[in-house]
């Protein structure tokens, strides 16, 4: 009888040891199932920002189109027109050149503020999760977007990730000095 009831208690400690180990696995594939979630959420929000990026630049590009076009036309009509006329056209597209080529500088600018800016918080903050991340957003931008002279000027501006920018706007854009896709 006490051979009995040892043998019953050493089998109840299997049966709660089991359990809890069930218990313990099952917290884990929770979590697992969490982070699954969370990765296919921001892989929606990134494609869904990516079909947003690539709408924009192709928008940007019809509208350079578009000046081109009426920057030829000028010009046609121009023509007829004296040389203190062309001078001033001349200059105007000069001056227009020299304000894209400033707005390419700023973004520049921004882009290694942004990059040093990771820098910084890499070196402050150990934890890989976010170098990881960061180079997942550099990634995406140098190969899905084809826009990696922006990463700086994101990361200056604290968009260290995909999940920081994927509901940006144009205005938010626009004042981080990203004027033109």
């Amino acid at each position: 009888d006490l051979l009995s009831l040892v043998m019953a208690q050493q089998m109840s400690g299997i049966v709660n040891n089991y359990s809890k180990g069930m218990q313990k696995n099952s917290a884990e594939i929770k979590q697992i199932q969490k982070k699954l979630k969370e990765m296919e959420d921001r892989k929606r929000k990134l494609i869904r920002l990516n079909r947003n990026v690539l709408e924009n630049k192709e928008t940007w590009k019809q509208s350079q189109l578009s000046q081109q076009l009426k920057n030829q036309q000028k010009s046609h009509n121009n023509n007829n027109q004296n040389v203190n006329n062309q001078a001033n056209q001349q200059s105007d597209l000069q001056q227009n050149m020299q304000n894209m080529q400033n707005q390419i500088q700023q973004m520049e600018n921004m882009m290694m503020n942004v990059q040093s800016h990771l820098m910084v918080n890499d070196s402050n903050n150990p934890d890989q999760k976010e170098t990881a991340e960061t180079e997942e957003f550099r990634e995406w931008l140098e190969d899905v977007v084809k826009l990696p002279q922006y990463f700086d000027i994101f990361i200056k501006n604290g968009f260290e990730d995909l999940e920081s920018i994927c509901d940006i706007t144009k205005d938010e854009l626009s004042q981080i000095g990203i004027t033109m896709l």
